[in-house]
């Protein structure tokens, strides 16, 4: 679906950390990590609710999630709900 590969969206960002001890250092590159990972998930929400609705279907949010569990090590389970000649899904996510 994307037109562009991820490593070519992500703008290139060089990063200069400055701290006094290495306590200091540690608590810097952890904020530092704990960024990125809060801006990667926000982009990928940002990427499925751009999808259209026809592509972006319970299943699909489905299989991203199971596909992101395995990625983090993440236990993931796809619960469903069988009625009126739909089928619902829900994910249920834990460490």
């Amino acid at each position: 679906m994307k037109s562009k590969k991820e490593e070519e969206r992500i703008a290139s960002l060089i990063s200069v950390i400055s701290a006094a001890s290495k306590r200091d250092a540690a608590a810097l590159e952890s904020g530092m990590r704990d960024g990125r990972a809060i801006a990667a998930g926000v982009a990928l929400a940002r990427d499925l609710g751009n999808l259209p609705s026809n592509v972006c279907t319970p299943t699909y949010l489905a299989e991203a999630s199971v596909k992101l569990g395995r990625e983090w090590k993440l236990a993931v389970e796809v619960l469903e709900q069988k009625g009126h000649g739909k089928t619902r899904e829900w994910v249920r996510c834990s460490r």
